[in-house]
């Protein structure tokens, strides 16, 4: 028992080594070029035998933070600082925004409790900072009041994504930041064709995004799963359905009942300068 139980261990660690030596390649300061580094991280997967998923997933994740550094860097390369008329400012995410940040999180979250965890806490703000967005902070009269900006700078369609604090809404700064933040990235960027996902429930986002010219192209799904999950996550909202819904759901051209399992999508081709 304690032999297989010390080949495990051993495995283990021989796992962990490769692993390592596969992240090292992209992280160490030699002067290669990321293509080199990638080859030579490709060389070196060829060696991994049955831990050869495990290095794809780590090459694929170098190469989406290499391309959202890249398109980041191009972006602030332009000056840190965006900013507006009627007190309205950009700029990029400090560490002092960090208990705003989560606040936001906070007031918007099926699941408060969680909040009680640092571990929770970190991560959502690791993934606040991750070099695979571009995150703007909202100021206004320079007092933090949300975020704006793109999801995942690795994917074919960028998806934008703006949120304020609870106090905030519903007085024309989330239309006003993402005007100024669609203008500059048309400008640094030359990207004009974005997607956005709304939940079918918030109507406030749902006017903004269409404010903004953004129009109905489908429904995605919540998290990745099947039909028989999708119907009974759909029979257990069913008291969640009314007019406001339905009326969501005419203008998607779906089922109603759909809209209790999925999210909306929209498109948006941005022209404003």
């Amino acid at each position: 028992m304690e032999q297989k139980s010390s080949e495990k261990r051993i495995e283990k660690q021989q796992i962990q080594q490769e692993l390592d030596k596969l992240v090292d390649i992209f992280e160490k300061e030699d002067g290669k070029s990321f293509e080199e580094k990638k080859e030579e991280a490709l060389q070196y997967l060829k060696t991994m035998e049955e831990n050869i998923l495990l290095g794809e997933q780590i090459i694929r994740s170098a190469e989406r933070e290499h391309i959202g550094k890249n398109f980041r860097k191009k972006f602030w390369d332009f000056g840190t600082i965006v900013q507006s008329m009627e007190g309205i400012k950009l700029r990029n995410v400090e560490n002092s925004d960090k208990d705003g940040f989560l606040m936001i999180q906070r007031e918007n979250t099926i699941m408060p409790s969680m909040f009680q965890y640092e571990v929770f806490r970190e991560r959502l703000w690791k993934e606040h900072i991750s070099v695979l967005g571009l995150v703007c902070s909202v100021l206004k009269d320079e007092e933090y009041v949300g975020y704006c900006g793109v999801k995942n700078l690795s994917c074919k369609k960028w998806e934008l994504m703006v949120e304020l604090l609870r106090k905030w809404t519903d007085q024309g700064i989330g239309y006003r930041a993402m005007t100024v933040f669609l203008n500059e990235i048309k400008m640094r960027m030359d990207v004009s064709e974005f997607r956005i996902q709304v939940d079918p429930s918030n109507y406030a986002s749902q006017r903004l995004v269409e404010k903004l010219g953004a129009v109905p192209n489908g429904v995605g799904e919540f998290i990745l799963h099947g039909e028989e999950e999708t119907k009974r996550c759909e029979e257990r909202n069913m008291h969640l359905m009314d007019d406001r819904i339905r009326a969501v759901a005419e203008k998607f051209q779906v089922e109603p009942r759909v809209l209790l399992s999925h999210v909306l999508e929209y498109k948006l081709e941005w022209t404003k300068i």
